[in-house]
């Protein structure tokens, strides 16, 4: 009966194995890498709030460990979705686990098991998962050191550096992190993944604080990568501890207005927003549901099939739909400005103008709105409204950080030219 017992416990163990792995995977390991950034950010919101006493311990660990939850469920995500491979290797894995291991584990068991030998104490339980996590952390450690050791021999390598800096967060040796994606911006500053990544480590180096180093990496990834989520979010993160919380409402909803359907980070986002919202009086269910839903996974993974001209069609039906909503809701910045992106990458400039001037008439002195205006116009050949829109701007921003110089810079080659 005994036996009988254990094979009905691994046939029920095995089948939570194997039918993930009969299903059909996904590639989007962006999507966990934003999950996982935006996680990360919330877990070092939480410390520094606790740190300047905003928080009572039990409710902050209460937060921390649900942070730590969602980032644990992400980064399995992730690693499931990187793993996935072709059906032929999915296949062999299947028999691998379900003929091989229970196999293999019967003639161990059957050679050196002891059905009557009594079981360990829990303190040599305890000691012996210490040891094996020491163990590990050695084994990681050591992988580091090696690939630190690379990269001094090869300090091109790009992709290094960025590998050398994930792992070194997930270390939670933040200063080190620092080192590796400021080596990895140096070697390609357009790099948006580079520029996050530095930011967030600069972030975690300061317990949670978004320094001004930090924000002017985010700007810069922004600047790269329009919808970079994680980088979007620290922005957002920046002005609330600089007492801006309206400011910080703003672009969280914006974030989660744009943010696909299935999007991992998509509920502690709107946890966020519901918490901030009541301290300014404002409610972010009445805007999300107006909000019209990103793709999803499974719709951008059909496009990625379609042919240019049915992906061409399917962006424009999208970008009209965006624009008749607006022509009803013409008080809409965040769709403005989407609006406005969207029109830019479907190159049609003299929209794209006329859609930021719209955000811009909604707020005259938002910096992103300025800034792409003054690119609009740029391009457009207008550059006294250009010089205009990227001065505005100038003077919003502190004298001497990393924007300022960046526009300052912008301004003085658009008037050489």
């Amino acid at each position: 009966m005994i036996w009988f017992a254990f094979s009905a416990l691994t046939l029920a163990a095995l089948a939570f194995l194997l039918i993930p792995l009969s299903r059909t995977r996904d590639t989007a390991r962006d999507r966990a890498e934003a999950d996982l950034g935006v996680y990360r950010a919330q877990l070092a919101e939480l410390e520094a709030e606790v740190a300047r006493g905003l928080l009572a311990p039990a409710e902050a660990e209460a937060a921390r460990l649900e942070i730590q939850r969602r980032l644990l469920k992400a980064d399995a995500a992730g690693a499931e979705r990187q793993a996935g491979g072709s059906p032929r290797l999915a296949l062999a894995t299947i028999i691998v686990i379900a003929v091989v291991v229970p196999l293999f584990a019967t003639l161990l068991y059957l050679r050196l098991g002891n059905p009557s030998m009594p079981g360990q104490p829990l303190d040599q339980v305890a000691r012996d998962r210490a040891a094996a996590a020491e163990q590990q952390l050695a084994q990681v450690t050591n992988i580091v050191d090696r690939l630190r050791q690379r990269l001094i021999e090869q300090p091109g390598d790009l992709r290094g550096w960025l590998l050398l800096g994930r792992t070194l967060m997930a270390l939670q040796r933040y200063p080190e992190a620092v080192t590796a994606y400021e080596a990895a911006a140096r070697l390609d500053a357009q790099d948006a993944t580079a520029q996050t990544g530095y930011g967030e480590a600069l972030t975690m180096t300061a317990e949670g604080s978004v320094t001004p180093a930090a924000a002017g990496a985010f700007a810069r990834a922004v600047a790269i990568d329009p919808k970079a989520p994680t980088a979007r979010y620290y922005l957002g993160l920046a002005k609330f501890q600089n007492g801006d919380a309206a400011g910080a409402y703003d672009d969280w909803l914006a974030l989660a207005r744009e943010a696909p359907a299935d999007a991992g980070y998509l509920a502690m986002l709107k946890e966020r927003l519901a918490v901030v919202g009541r301290t300014i009086g404002r409610d972010p269910g009445a805007a999300l549901a107006q909000a019209a839903p990103g793709p999803s996974s499974e719709q951008m993974q059909a496009a990625a099939g379609m042919t240019e001209q049915d992906r061409a069609a399917m962006i424009r039906s999208m970008v009209d739909n965006l624009a008749a909503k607006l022509a009803a809701q013409p008080d809409d910045f965040d769709g403005w400005m989407r609006l406005a992106r969207a029109r830019t990458v479907l190159r049609e400039l003299p929209e794209t103008r006329a859609a930021l001037d719209q955000a811009l008439r909604l707020r005259p002195a938002d910096p992103d709105a300025l800034f792409l205006a003054g690119q609009a116009a740029a391009a457009g050949g207008d550059k006294p409204s250009a010089l205009d829109h990227w001065k505005r701007l100038l003077a919003l921003l502190p004298a001497g950080s990393d924007d300022a110089r960046a526009v300052e810079a912008a301004i003085a080659r658009l008037e050489k030219s």
